[in-house]
């Protein structure tokens, strides 16, 4: 699909701004440790293209869909080759015993990019993945913050969602909350600098209703069109 001719662009929204500033993140990137987790989503890993075909210093990459990180390596090692910086990935839940022996075990991180998430409001509709929904937005969030904290990260940065406005779902309160925990710890500390974004439908990531619409087509199945009424805005 080619998604530049659909929102009516010849050329990637930020092309001139990285093209630019490139020799300044350059520098930035090959000085720096990063850490990202929920590296192996689909925004996960193209930040992590990103980041590697820089050069940083380190690249760890935490997600725990194993064979998602597999399809990464072998991607990023198939385009961008190797570099000279320890670049490793670790099939682990960031709230788990062993991502804290991880980070125990190692140098620190510069930047903390977390992009995980449980991300559908389906994911309310039982008591048993309600719960899961709350350690992965909002306990796990707590804890990365923590970490990277008590580590003197220089920042950490944490994804979030359009439905944490006015949020009238279980999963956009949960969404809410992580926000509110990073601008808390954005105003109690002297060292780190903590932000998040919110995102609405980011096409050509999994899950997305263009992925869903793509299927349906391929396999001659009505699409799925939940309301009329309903406005979408994509990124």
């Amino acid at each position: 699909m080619d998604i530049l001719k659909i929102i009516g662009r010849t050329a990637p929204l930020f092309d001139d701004d990285i093209s630019t500033r490139r020799k300044e993140l350059e520098a930035l990137v090959s000085n720096s440790r990063f850490l990202v987790i929920g590296g192996a989503g689909s925004i996960g890993q193209a930040v992590t293209r990103e980041i590697f075909k820089r050069n940083p210093l380190a690249l760890h990459v935490v997600d725990i869909s194993e064979n998602n990180m597999v399809e990464l390596v072998r991607d990023i090692r198939s385009t961008h080759g190797y570099i000279d910086g320890d670049f490793r990935t670790f099939a682990l839940d960031c709230g788990s015993n062993e991502y804290k022996a991880l980070m125990n075990a190692g140098e620190g991180y510069d930047y903390v990019l977390n992009l995980s998430a449980l991300k559908h409001v389906r994911s309310e509709k039982d008591p048993f993945t309600l719960m899961r929904l709350i350690e992965v937005n909002i306990l796990n969030t707590i804890k990365t913050v923590q970490m990277a904290k008590a580590q003197g990260a220089k920042k950490y940065f944490c994804v979030s969602t359009d439905k944490a406005s006015n949020p009238s779902t279980l999963y956009g309160t949960t969404k809410q909350l992580s926000e509110r925990l990073t601008s808390w710890a954005r105003l109690h500390s002297d060292h780190t600098s903590f932000t998040s974004i919110r995102l609405g439908n980011v096409m050509e990531t999994r899950g997305n209703v263009f992925e869903i619409w793509n299927e349906e087509k391929k396999n001659n199945q009505p699409l799925s069109i939940t309301d009329t009424k309903m406005e979408r805005y994509f990124v």
